[in-house]
């Protein structure tokens, strides 16, 4: 249990006022997590494993807010790269990791791995698809 708490004041701001309860979904609110993206880091937030926090980033990208202080910047990035190299992720996963500004040096990180080439190639696409909007 206090292993959960340690990674909970880690992730969360640290307000002696609040509950972890009200401190999490303040994290929803401010990052705008959907349902299912907040099942997914639940699932690594009451059992914080190494293998929930893939779990977690396999469904959102967004998870990165609570795992990145877990896991090193080294696994992260071998996890998100394993991710989008080998598992048949959507556009969608993409478009999350890639369209929050939160998410930046996540995507700044990834621009100097080997699938550098797959992340612009999807930031040219958005770029365009935003020009074509306006």
């Amino acid at each position: 249990m206090s292993k959960n708490l340690h990674v909970l004041n880690s992730v969360l701001q640290d307000n002696k006022e609040s509950s972890y309860i009200e401190r999490i979904r303040d994290v929803y609110r401010k990052y705008a997590f959907t349902d299912r993206q907040k099942r997914a880091c639940e699932l690594f937030l009451f059992e914080p494993t190494k293998e929930n926090a893939v779990k977690s980033l396999k469904l959102t990208p967004k998870a990165w807010v609570f795992v990145r202080n877990f896991l090193s910047k080294e696994e992260l990035t071998e996890v998100i790269i394993s991710i989008i190299e080998k598992e048949k992720i959507n556009s969608t996963y993409l478009k999350v990791l890639t369209g929050n500004a939160f998410l930046n040096d996540l995507v700044d990180q990834l621009l100097q791995t080997p699938i550098a080439e797959k992340i612009e190639k999807y930031l040219k696409i958005r770029e365009m698809n935003n020009k074509l909007r306006r």
